[in-house]
């Protein structure tokens, strides 16, 4: 974990890496399921395990080792966070720039919340 939990450019940086591991993890999964041959499943299964085994390292920066509530929070809200983006990326490609702005306000709101709540000491 960082030694302080008060550098809120950091701890955006983490959290964006988590969210596109995240993501990643998401289509990778996909593609595994979608994958035919034998090798091609162990290929992708190797690339889940080291994409969540660096989500996990990075989690691990803002979240305390004994704090298993607060690094699922940390996982789960930077998903949402991701979806809401890529959500009003599909709005934008629909050319409805009003539900895009409303879901990008979304992930705004719930990454401010992270932050805060990841450079208050501990997550308490």
């Amino acid at each position: 974990m960082l030694k302080d939990n008060k550098d809120v450019g950091l701890i955006e940086d983490v959290l964006s890496l988590v969210e596109t591991l995240v993501a990643a993890e998401h289509h990778i999964a996909n593609s595994f399921y979608e994958a035919k041959d034998e090798k091609r499943k162990e290929d992708w299964l190797t690339l889940l395990t080291m994409v969540r085994r660096d989500r996990s390292m990075a989690l691990y920066l803002i979240t305390p080792k004994d704090s298993q509530e607060l690094y699922c929070i940390n996982k789960h809200l930077a998903k949402a966070i991701e979806n809401f983006k890529e959500i009003a990326n599909r709005f934008l490609e629909m050319e409805d720039e009003e539900t895009a702005k409303d879901y990008l306000g979304k992930s705004k709101v719930y990454e401010d919340l992270l932050i805060m709540f990841n450079t208050q000491k501990g997550g308490n």
